[in-house]
């Protein structure tokens, strides 16, 4: 507790500078809704390595692609 009596949390967290958790799909997705529910996934399974690691971030990053090893489909690219 603080001097003013409220709760005051403290957070011991090690300093790492990053975590990555790099996956691949299993198939072929083209539905919105199915690589949302497939990045939630992944996410939570960061998440849990930052519990296991007794870590924190401020920042998330997710990057997608498109499939490099299909050119023969539509490729999505940003310059």
């Amino acid at each position: 507790m603080n001097y003013r009596g409220s709760l005051v949390l403290s957070w011991n967290f090690r300093q790492i500078k990053s975590i990555y958790t790099s996956r691949s799909f299993a198939e072929m997705l083209t539905d919105y809704s199915d690589i949302q529910i497939s990045i939630s996934n992944f996410t939570t399974a960061c998440s849990r390595k930052f519990r296991e690691q007794n870590t924190a971030a401020a920042p998330l990053i997710v990057f997608l692609f498109t499939n490099r090893f299909r050119p023969n489909l539509p490729q999505y690219y940003q310059i």
